[in-house]
């Protein structure tokens, strides 16, 4: 008896976790992915405080320009990274938590 108990645990336990291990993770917001990208790549060579004073100052082109530039310069970000933080931060209000945190 000691051992139907046991095992009916065990059922119970392996599918809970199967269930919470198959549900699928919510996608990042874009905000969450802009911040990563520059904690990851951006923030190597530049403090954030720079990166905060140029939010609310630059349009879509400029940003893509400066972008390119740092990526001519040695930055390591892929096409997508690169379209994907020039969007946000072209975005972002001066003084944004995304970056200026």
């Amino acid at each position: 008896m000691r051992n139907i108990i046991i095992i009916g645990i065990s059922l119970v336990l392996l599918t809970a976790g199967t269930a919470l291990a198959g549900k699928p993770q919510p996608e990042p917001t874009p905000e969450a992915v802009c911040s990563s990208i520059i904690n990851a790549k951006c923030i190597r060579c530049h403090y954030k405080t720079r990166i905060c004073n140029a939010l609310g100052t630059k349009s879509v082109r400029k940003w893509g320009k400066s972008i390119r530039f740092m990526v001519r310069q040695g930055a390591k970000l892929t096409e997508d990274e690169q379209n994907k933080v020039v969007e946000c931060l072209s975005s972002l209000p001066k003084g944004s938590q995304v970056v200026c945190d």
